[in-house]
């Protein structure tokens, strides 16, 4: 069950990776900007998103989609992020997969220097 997870989280982020790439060539072939500099906006972009996504998603408080629900008389099973530990993973998720991502960025930067 760990390693399906994990195959699953690879995948996710390896399909991350290639939409945005190729996202990033189209805009940047648009803008007239290098394929390298182009890829690495594109990865640094996105990852900073999904950081700032993660973090948000950590910071919300599961109680208040109970409220919500309470007062719009829905039923628990549709609620969605309803405890602490949800909220903590799926921000560690996305603070991992924009980290990832950042760090392409950096790498594919035509002045960084390996």
């Amino acid at each position: 069950m760990i390693r399906r997870g994990l195959r699953n989280l690879a995948l996710t982020l390896v399909a991350l990776c290639t939409v945005t790439g190729v996202l990033s060539l189209a805009i940047g072939a648009a803008a007239d900007m290098s394929a390298m500099r182009a890829v690495s906006a594109g990865y640094m972009l996105v990852g900073s998103l999904l950081f700032t996504a993660g973090a948000l998603v950590g910071l919300r408080d599961p109680g208040r989609s109970r409220r919500r629900e309470r007062l719009s008389g829905r039923s628990a099973a549709s609620s969605g992020l309803t405890t602490w530990t949800d909220a903590f993973q799926l921000s560690a998720v996305l603070v991992g997969f924009g980290v990832c991502l950042v760090l392409l960025g950096i790498a594919f930067h035509p002045r960084t220097t390996l």
